[in-house]
C-alpha cells in the first residue's frame, strides 16, 4: 500500500509544480523549488 500512496504523492505533487510553473509564466525564479 506503500507503494501506492508513494505514487499518488507524486502525481499530486508534479501536478501542483506544473500548475506552479504554467500560472508564473514558466519562469524559473519564481518556481516554488
Amino acid at each position: 500500500m506503500k507503494l501506492i500512496v508513494s505514487l499518488a504523492t507524486a502525481a499530486v505533487l508534479s501536478t501542483v509544480a506544473v500548475a506552479t510553473a504554467a500560472s508564473s509564466g514558466m519562469s524559473p525564479s519564481s518556481r516554488a523549488y
